[in-house]
């Protein structure tokens, strides 16, 4: 009795080395497939709701700014009667192949580019919404920052 056997309670397997080897050859070519079939899967169910933007440099925008932190400046009991989309903006430059540098006023505090999602193309008739109060400098805050600056 060998050793195997009295620690197992059974004879020691016939292994044929070619035979392992070509089983797991198997094996992981069919994982190998069937993480290629998954991952082409997920990528389609991902890219499903996607869609591609281009917009031309003559197009005027609206701009979804969101006041998640001036929640002291403008209150409202209900945020969801705020206006979503403000101004009407040129294009300036595209950067990248996402984001857009916008046409501002220098008295605006916000950052001037601004991904393709939060952009709004006008159509027709439009009318300009003026930006929030809170995201306009005053001139005095300007001369301020000018100061400092230099």
């Amino acid at each position: 009795m060998t050793p195997f056997q009295v620690l197992y309670g059974r004879p020691i397997p016939n292994m044929n080395l070619d035979t392992t080897l070509s089983e797991h050859a198997h094996l992981f070519s069919l994982l190998r497939e069937n993480l290629r079939r998954d991952q082409e899967r997920m990528n389609a169910l991902a890219n499903s709701h996607r869609m591609e933007k281009q917009f031309n440099f003559s197009d005027l925008f609206y701009v979804q700014l969101c006041d998640y932190r001036q929640k002291a400046v403008q209150f409202r009991a209900s945020k969801k009667l705020n206006k979503r989309f403000y101004g009407i903006f040129k294009v300036l430059e595209l950067i990248g192949k996402v984001a857009y540098h916008l046409e501002f006023t220098p008295e605006s505090r916000i950052h001037h580019v601004f991904h393709v999602s939060l952009l709004r193309q006008v159509f027709g008739n439009f009318e300009p919404t003026p930006m929030p109060d809170y995201w306009a400098a005053t001139q005095s805050q300007i001369e301020l920052e000018n100061e400092l600056v230099s």
